[in-house]
């Protein structure tokens, strides 16, 4: 029996792990995280009724408006990463919307970033990314503060357009990393709930794989944008990657996340 489950490898745990990931997985939903509204906004846990194209997971955050005067309602999610000195990272969003939001993120309670690049497909799940560069000193990100719909000072769009009137918008697979290109393919995984005889795991930035069998296995690693970076039928295999970071990792009909230190 097979059942998706997408694994959250948060930034706390990363720091506990002493990983300097690439790639941080905030959260895709899948587990229980804590997420707060204010001023009006609405925020659940529900079930993906789109999961396909870019977003294939079982679970998403739905954002709401109880308050339809409110542009300024907002959730805030929980995390930990750092955007280091003179350094920029990127913040990268599923979202799925009925219409044309204009989503804006802080993190913390900074200057909050439009995306840098628009959403078009209504009703299809596409990735949005969000722009941060530190000054002089690192930024200690403990919370992203999203806002569903912000469209009152944006020509051409209808003021609370998007989240009145019952519309809602979704959102999933929040991830921070150095790429500021959106993802054009799904990391959502798959994962057989019976046991499996492969290893899977990372070393000195390689991705190590045994199948455990006699036979060769089909095995087909991904970066954090969904780009295929290795295939081939092997027993046994090690992979040098190219950036430190979140990894895909698919055997046989086995696949998991895998961060590469």
């Amino acid at each position: 029996m097979k059942k998706r489950i997408t694994l959250i490898l948060t930034a706390t745990i990363l720091a506990f792990l002493n990983v300097n990931a690439q790639d941080i997985l905030i959260t895709d939903f899948e587990s229980p995280i804590d997420v707060t509204p204010y001023f009006g906004a609405s925020f659940e846990t529900i079930s993906n009724p789109s999961n396909t194209g870019l977003n294939t997971s079982n679970t998403c955050g739905q954002f709401g408006r109880n308050n339809t005067n409110n542009w300024y309602a907002l959730v805030d999610i929980p995390c930990n990463f750092t955007v280091p000195a003179g350094e920029t990272r990127y913040l990268h969003m599923m979202v799925n919307y009925q219409d044309i939001p204009a989503i804006s993120i802080r993190i913390n309670n900074n200057t909050p970033a439009p995306t840098s690049n628009a959403y078009t497909n209504r009703g299809e799940w596409q990735d949005l990314v969000f722009e941060y560069t530190a000054g002089a000193t690192d930024i200690d990100v403990t919370y992203i503060r999203v806002l569903g719909d912000v469209a009152y000072t944006l020509p051409g769009y209808v003021f609370n357009g998007i989240l009145v009137d019952g519309k809602v918008g979704l959102i999933d697979e929040i991830i921070v990393n150095s790429e500021s290109e959106p993802r054009s393919t799904s990391t959502s995984v798959d994962f057989d709930k019976s046991p499996s005889q492969h290893q899977v795991y990372s070393r000195n930035s390689s991705i190590i794989v045994k199948t455990g069998t006699n036979d060769a296995q089909q095995i087909k690693i991904f970066n954090s944008t969904g780009a295929l970076v290795y295939s081939a039928k092997q027993i046994s295999m090690e992979y040098n990657v190219a950036a430190k970071g979140l990894y895909i990792v698919k055997v046989g009909t086995t696949t998991q996340k895998l961060i590469v230190q």
